[in-house]
């Protein structure tokens, strides 16, 4: 069981030259273990009982005498307390034990300003992202035409709704992806309707937007879907809003057969013709293909 005892270090030749000396104790667990600590309890050398360890009662006022050894026995308690709180011992030096006793005496001394960090918004964690993935410049540039997609994007849903929208991640869920991938595959209309002029002033694109096919479009929600994984992992959305539209993000036959006039079939490879019709064969009019086909 530990132990603590008050002491003061003065020389019995100085005693009589020194006014003050500073109380120190000495915790002892075992033999193995001394820890010391010196406070800022300040009594007169020669008053002071060392068997005892507090004042001399003939010497010192009796208010005086009384006062300090309260600290004394106030001091002794907390010095136990905080070495009983420290669950492992064995490392704990007398450095520590000091600043857990400052601690618990000048608590305001160790108070951590609550620092308030500001979340990032929907486009500064998208340059946050490119910054951190660092990808390479092929890959960053369609990433840096996806961030202006984005935007385009964000004054459509403007010019759309009465009500003011922005991206955020409080109110980013599975209608906004489903709004995303219809803005992505119809973006191409919209361009020449007057209400969205405005939108391709402010952000051109060197290529105006065209019809985009199955895959690009699924490259493109691909690519918002590894931005929006790391958004997760970053625990700046909670969910994952494409949980509710499994059907996103999949590359799907979606090339239906088309007869060109001449006897052509366009959006399907001759590799994959087979699969391709057979994927289709059930929903597309056949009868207009050439015999050749069927």
């Amino acid at each position: 069981m530990a132990t603590v005892r008050a002491f003061i270090r003065t020389s019995s030749t100085k005693r009589k030259n020194e006014p003050s000396a500073a109380v120190r104790f000495r915790l002892c667990d075992g033999r193995a273990r001394q820890l010391f600590y010196t406070s800022e309890i300040m009594v007169d050398p020669a008053a002071w009982d060392a068997k005892r360890e507090c004042l001399k009662s003939k010497m010192m006022d009796s208010i005086e005498r009384i006062k300090t050894s309260r600290m004394i026995a106030n001091r002794k308690n907390l010095i136990l307390e905080l070495y009983d709180s420290i669950a492992d011992r064995s490392n704990v030096t007398s450095e520590d034990l000091e600043l857990l006793i400052d601690k618990a005496l000048h608590p305001d001394n160790y108070e951590v300003e609550e620092v308030i960090e500001e979340k990032l918004d929907f486009f500064e964690a998208y340059m946050k992202f490119l910054d951190v993935k660092d990808y390479q410049p092929s890959d960053k540039k369609n990433f840096m035409t996806m961030l202006r997609l984005l935007k385009r994007f964000e004054l459509y849903m403007n010019a759309k709704t009465p009500n003011e929208f922005k991206l955020d991640f409080e109110n980013f869920n599975v209608d906004v992806v489903r709004e995303l991938e219809y803005f992505v595959r119809n973006e191409y209309l919209f361009i020449n309707k007057p209400i969205f002029k405005l939108i391709y002033e402010e952000l051109p694109e060197k290529r105006r937007p065209t019809l985009r096919g199955s895959n690009t479009v699924f490259k493109i929600m691909k690519r918002f879907r590894t931005f929006i994984k790391w958004t997760i992992k970053e625990q700046l959305l909670q969910n994952d809003p494409f949980f509710g539209c499994p059907r996103l993000c999949r590359r799907e036959p979606t090339h239906l057969l088309e007869y060109a006039g001449k006897g052509k079939i366009l959006g399907v490879k001759p590799k994959g013709f087979f699969i391709e019709l057979s994927n289709v064969s059930f929903s597309t009019d056949c009868s207009k293909l050439p015999m050749a086909f069927l």
